[in-house]
């Protein structure tokens, strides 16, 4: 497992993840017709880049710059690959699903890494983190069960 030194390296990964969540929930934004559940994607797709400019401040207030380039590429890092992780007929109960698990993954990921923290900092950070990847899982949780319920 990947294990962090600094914040800094923690705000670059977690700066990584929003990124390829935005792109995600972007892509089923424009993907999806029902009008629920795009609301719902296109809604978490601007939050993404709201903690994206967040992570990045925090990043600024420690005197770093933000990296042009992912310097987590081939890391531990979930990159989407749309054509290869979302069917081009996906449904709006699969897109669910699918960003259930995503969002199921990320927070695995922060707790596990909590564990391997150096330093109580580092471990607040990430615990805060994996806080925000449950509240999304919840949100699809939501939307999910809204969605099963309505039909």
């Amino acid at each position: 497992m990947f294990q962090f030194k600094s914040i800094q390296e923690i705000l670059e990964f977690a700066i990584t993840k929003e990124q390829a969540a935005r792109k995600l929930y972007a892509h089923l934004a424009e993907s999806l017709t029902d009008p629920m559940v795009r609301k719902l994607f296109s809604d978490l797709a601007l939050e993404e880049v709201d903690h994206r400019q967040q992570l990045e401040l925090e990043l600024m207030k420690l005197g770093r710059v933000v990296p042009e380039s992912n310097p987590f590429k081939g890391a531990c890092v979930t990159e989407c690959t749309l054509s290869d992780e979302i069917p081009p007929a996906i449904g709006y109960a699969e897109a669910l699903v699918l960003a259930m698990q995503k969002e199921k993954a990320a927070f695995r990921l922060y707790v596990e890494m909590v564990g391997a923290a150096e330093n109580l900092e580092c471990r607040d950070v990430l615990l805060v983190l994996a806080e925000e990847e449950v509240r999304h899982m919840l949100r699809f949780e939501q939307a999910y069960n809204f969605l099963m319920n309505r039909t």
